[in-house]
């Protein structure tokens, strides 16, 4: 008997209820008691052999004898607690060690006769043993009349086969918590199964439904097992779990503000997206999964997000989803003459303050070639802006002008000028606003002047509201 059989082998059962034994020379008969039971048989894992009662009368051990491989065992067989066994009711099995043994070729039940002999009344293996008489029997079992009951013949009944291990699994690919139905299709009706996923869980239903949380390709294998021993199937890399295309979305820690803005995004998407490809509307553009970003510019800005892995990529779009204004600006320096003065310019010519045109009560006038100039530090600002009020009136000809300059620390650069002719040249008083380069930034020799190039005293120019501002 192999030891990997590991099944339950059917012991053929010969149960005599009444035997009439005649003897020749005493001329009477003797009945003899025979027990009738359904036995079965297995040798598990090569270890142990287990002789089962599966229903029928007790066998006991004063009445009967196992013999293994024609050996006597009856001794050695214990009860499933490991205490000597007395009597194999009905539904309990005794169990012999093999530990250190081959696996047995024939197991015999013998019940030993009241009348001294003995019958067999089970077998298994390929090799028979006769039953065997235990002294001289007292009366000769005879073959009974054709009238009565005959005399069972023991056979060798037919082992079970071990299951041949066989699944299916539905569906065997898609996303993430992809749940697969699996089926045994396992041959020789198996009683017990045991599943692994290749995730690391188990089961040991027939037919187990599993979710795969993770994407991967997974190996599964079924080990299924009945009486006669068990099988395994194995398919290799059988289910295939893809990532889900990732749900793109994205905040910001700040929407609205003054430029420069810097503005923190930080990535919401699910399933566990692997890259990601931003874009902040000011043609700028970034990769980093929560990206920082400043805004210069004042004005409104789309942002958008694509997320991807394996699974595919999505893109959120948040439209004119920040704001970036102009911040307010410092007034540095500011002059509207309501004073009545002039003070802390440096002046030239003729100077003098007029009432009319003013845009308040008074005004600074420019005649022939006067001129105001003054030196407005810019350090420790950006962004300088200077803005006034110039008008002129009766220039006579192409070479008189009014004009407003700013300067840099080595040159007088141009701001305005009005010419005879101009719209400007009105007596009147008109706005006008510049944003300087850099080289106005922080500059400790910044100045303004405003000067008229006329022939007479009849020339005008007029100044008011000198301003200037920048960023801190």
């Amino acid at each position: 008997m192999s030891d990997t059989l590991g099944a339950i082998f059917l012991i053929g059962i010969f149960a005599v209820a009444t035997a009439i034994i005649a003897s020749s020379l005493l001329s009477q008969t003797e009945v003899i008691e025979v027990p009738a039971a359904d036995l079965s048989l297995s040798v598990e894992d090569g270890v142990s052999l287990k002789l089962y009662n599966d229903g029928g009368d007790t066998i006991r051990k004063a009445g009967n004898i196992i013999y293994v491989d024609g050996i006597d065992r009856t001794a050695d067989f214990e009860t499933e607690t490991g205490d000597p066994w007395t009597n194999l009711e009905a539904g309990n099995y005794i169990e012999l060690e093999l530990t250190g043994e081959e696996s047995p070729s024939s197991v015999l039940v013998v019940n030993k006769l009241s009348s001294g002999g003995s019958q067999l009344i089970a077998t298994l293996g390929d090799k028979i043993i006769s039953p065997v008489s235990t002294g001289t029997p007292t009366s000769t079992a005879t073959t009974p009349p054709t009238t009565g009951t005959p005399t069972p013949t023991a056979t060798t009944p037919t082992p079970g086969s071990p299951p041949v291990a066989d699944f299916s699994g539905s569906p065997t690919s898609g996303t993430r918590q992809l749940t697969v139905t699996f089926t045994d299709l396992s041959t020789n009706s198996p009683t017990s199964w045991s599943w692994t996923f290749g995730d690391g869980n188990l089961s040991s239903a027939e037919n187990p439904s599993h979710t795969y949380a993770s994407a991967g390709t997974y190996t599964v294998s079924l080990n299924a097992t009945n009486a006669y021993g068990s099988d395994t199937e194995t398919k290799t890399n059988y289910i295939t779990v893809n990532e889900q295309t990732p749900a793109a979305d994205f905040s910001a820690d700040t929407t609205t503000g003054e430029r420069p803005l810097t503005v923190t995004f930080t990535d919401l998407s699910t399933n566990n997206p692997t890259s990601w490809s931003w874009t902040f509307g000011d043609g700028n553009s970034s990769t980093a999964q929560n990206p920082s970003h400043t805004y210069v510019s004042s004005g409104t800005y789309t942002v958008s997000l694509t997320a991807t892995n394996s699974g595919g990529s999505d893109t959120e779009t948040k439209t004119n989803y920040i704001t970036v204004i102009d911040p307010v600006p410092s007034v540095i320096f500011f002059d509207d003459f309501e004073d009545g003065n002039y003070n802390g310019w440096t002046t030239s010519d003729l100077v003098n303050i007029e009432d009319d045109p003013a845009i308040g009560s008074y005004s600074v006038r420019l005649r022939r070639n006067g001129k105001i100039e003054r030196t407005v530090p810019t350090t420790g600002y950006t962004g300088i802006n200077v803005s006034f009020y110039l008008g002129a009136g009766s220039l006579d000809n192409s070479n008189e002008k009014v004009q407003a300059h700013w300067f840099d620390g080595t040159n007088w650069n141009l701001l305005k000028e009005i010419n005879n002719g101009d719209p400007e040249e009105d007596d009147g008083l008109h706005f006008f606003s510049y944003n300087l380069p850099t080289t106005a930034n922080n500059n400790a020799n910044f100045a303004l002047r405003f000067r008229i190039l006329g022939s007479g005293g009849g020339d005008r120019g007029y100044v008011d509201n000198v301003r200037v501002e920048g960023y801190d």
